[in-house]
């Protein structure tokens, strides 16, 4: 028998506790994400380790992770704006940056080590990276 605390006062405070882990799994950013075009708001990890633009891929993944791009056409401008952040073409994936702005840089790595794997070729002859 416990004595001194109510039912209802030990429930409020489990359910408070349960609402911070369910805010806290929510929030949290991944050491890998996906990226695809395809990706949408029933994709399984979405917001959390699915996403539909690099940016926001980047903008979710953990310092030192990687965000997998998978084939397709994106059209943005990018900030690599955390340390060791890997953005990284999937497998034999071809992604093209469409020129979104003019003499603009579509690509800006403003943090130390991150880098861009697999997407030299592939970027548009008009396209300019800036590091």
């Amino acid at each position: 028998k416990v004595t001194g605390y109510s039912f209802k006062a030990i429930f409020s405070a489990f359910r408070a506790t349960m609402v911070m882990v369910s805010l806290t799994a929510v929030y949290s950013s991944a050491a890998t994400v996906y990226v695809s075009g395809d990706y949408n708001e029933t994709t399984v990890g979405w917001g959390i380790s699915a996403f539909n633009t690099i940016q926001a891929g980047i903008n979710a993944v953990e310092a030192d992770g990687t965000v997998n791009v998978a084939a397709g056409t994106y059209e943005e401008i990018l900030d690599v704006n955390k340390a060791g952040v890997t953005v990284k073409a999937v497998g034999e994936a071809v992604v093209t940056f469409a020129t979104v702005a003019n003499d603009k840089s579509v690509i800006t790595i403003s943090a130390d080590g991150a880098t861009f794997d697999g997407f030299e070729e592939q970027l548009k002859r008009s396209t300019r990276l800036s590091a």
